[in-house]
């Protein structure tokens, strides 16, 4: 969609208002230079924030309203809920009961004219829009049939009011907050509209940061997420390790600006974040499956910043195919990694079928079977492939062994009957197929079984040391 150009406004100082607000911020500068290693790999140090308290995460962009609703999306420790949960604490409330860390979604990217959104009426506040030729908004129609206004992150008073926003989500409970749209404003990939991430406003008046670019003031205000005494997931969209897309390009070199090799990377990109989301983990059957393989063994093993990815299994990812048996491959095919993983597919056809019950459940599934799916520590370094079809390094059974259970993944279209899949654990276990929540081997304790494979089918098997 074009972007459509907004009203003129008089650009009005708000000095009162800022005064009024008890907590200002400047942001950090940062801009640390990359070393041309694989996609965002280079810096000086490590940065490794605590891993998630569990290996699987959950995505409710519903109303959250119990804590029973929580329960029922499986053992997690952490859940992102959806916008529709904005100024209400009992819902960060229902979530930690629960036992799980609250995130909230929040934006900072744009926001809709002729409403309030995620705490903003944004129409009211001209003076923030971000501009692209003298005091014109850039404006977007979407699909909602609103225009949508870019959010001038390097005006100070838009800095103060977010900075006043994050504080005040700390004392309501909240945990930590996940920005959307990181792609788009970090390169400009995805964005609807003229590009903006490279671009500074035209119509600042208060700076923060002089010539700050979008992508920028993006970053200054993940800091301010920082500060308030919350935790940050970034939606990145795709792996921060893509080498096709590095994750933080630097505005000011034209190569990145053209997309041309040599693109000089910044480092600032992982120094805020406590993890980066990633909704490209995997592709319909064998589609870019080399790539997705690369990019997830850095998802789990990148010396730097290894262990900071959260995966996430979504309608899109699944390519238009929202079976179940579909969501069951594409789990399993990415867990042949070790990092973080959760499933929140929308489907207006499905009903409440496959889907959590909770208010206005018909749209939303997320296969709490598999988020409670304990896998512990991988005992092999990494997937290995078997039974490959002649000719072909992808076409194969993939599979991998952890401490507390296994993945088996068909990668092709013949069916496999009977694969024996050995545990590699110190002892026998009874295992369980989750596909089928069923115990294998006739619930004895075992070293091995064996599992048939439809085409293009994912089967995670759960062990423990006493029977199902």
């Amino acid at each position: 969609m074009p972007p459509r150009p907004g009203p003129r406004h008089p650009r009005r100082r708000r000095t009162a208002q800022r005064l009024a607000l008890l907590l200002v911020v400047v942001s950090v500068a940062a801009c640390s230079t990359g070393d041309g290693s694989p996609a965002g790999t280079s810096g000086r140090r490590p940065s490794r924030p605590a891993r998630p308290p569990a290996e699987n995460v959950a995505f409710w962009y519903l109303p959250v309203t119990s804590t029973e609703q929580m329960r029922r999306l499986g053992p997690v420790r952490l859940v992102v809920a959806g916008p529709q949960n904005i100024d209400r604490p009992e819902a960060a409330a229902h979530i930690k009961a629960a036992g799980a860390e609250a995130y909230l979604y929040q934006q900072t990217y744009w926001f809709p004219v002729g409403r309030r959104y995620q705490g903003l009426r944004i129409d009211r506040h001209p003076e923030w829009a971000f501009c692209l030729e003298g005091d014109t908004p850039l404006a977007v129609r979407r699909r909602d049939g609103r225009d949508w206004w870019y959010l001038d992150m390097n005006e100070r008073a838009v800095q103060d009011h977010l900075a006043a926003r994050f504080a005040e989500l700390r004392r309501q409970g909240w945990d930590g907050v996940f920005f959307d749209r990181g792609l788009a404003a970090l390169t400009g990939y995805g964005q609807e509209g003229p590009p903006t991430w490279y671009r500074t406003s035209s119509c600042t008046e208060d700076p923060v940061r002089p010539g700050a670019t979008f992508a920028d003031t993006w970053i200054d205000v993940s800091a301010l997420v920082r500060r308030a005494g919350l935790k940050l997931i970034v939606n990145y969209g795709q792996s921060p390790f893509d080498p096709r897309v590095p994750m933080r390009p630097d505005p000011r070199d034209p190569r990145c600006v053209e997309r041309a090799p040599g693109c000089r990377r910044l480092d600032d990109g992982w120094e805020h974040p406590n993890f980066i989301a990633d909704e490209a983990v995997a592709h319909p059957r064998d589609a870019d499956w080399a790539n997705d393989f690369a990019a997830n063994r850095f998802n789990e093993q990148d010396p730097l910043h290894g262990g900071r990815v959260i995966g996430l299994i979504t309608a899109g990812t699944l390519g238009g195919d929202l079976s179940r048996d579909n969501v069951y491959f594409q789990w399993a095919r990415v867990k042949l990694f070790a990092f973080p993983l959760g499933v929140a597919v929308w489907d207006r056809e499905a009903g409440c079928r496959q889907v959590v019950p909770g208010e206005d459940c018909p749209a939303l599934a997320t296969y709490p079977e598999l988020t409670g799916v304990p896998l512990g520590r991988p005992l092999d370094p990494l997937p290995r492939s078997e039974a490959c079809t002649e000719g072909s390094e992808v076409h194969c059974v993939w599979s991998r062994r952890y401490r507390q259970g296994g993945i088996v993944v068909n990668v092709s279209d013949r069916a496999v009957a009977g694969h024996r899949f050995v545990l590699g654990t110190r002892g026998c276990r009874w295992v369980r197929d989750v596909w089928a929540d069923a115990p294998l081997a006739g619930n004895r304790c075992v070293s091995e079984v064996t599992v048939d494979l439809p085409p293009w089918s994912g089967r995670p098997l759960a062990y423990r040391d006493r029977p199902w």
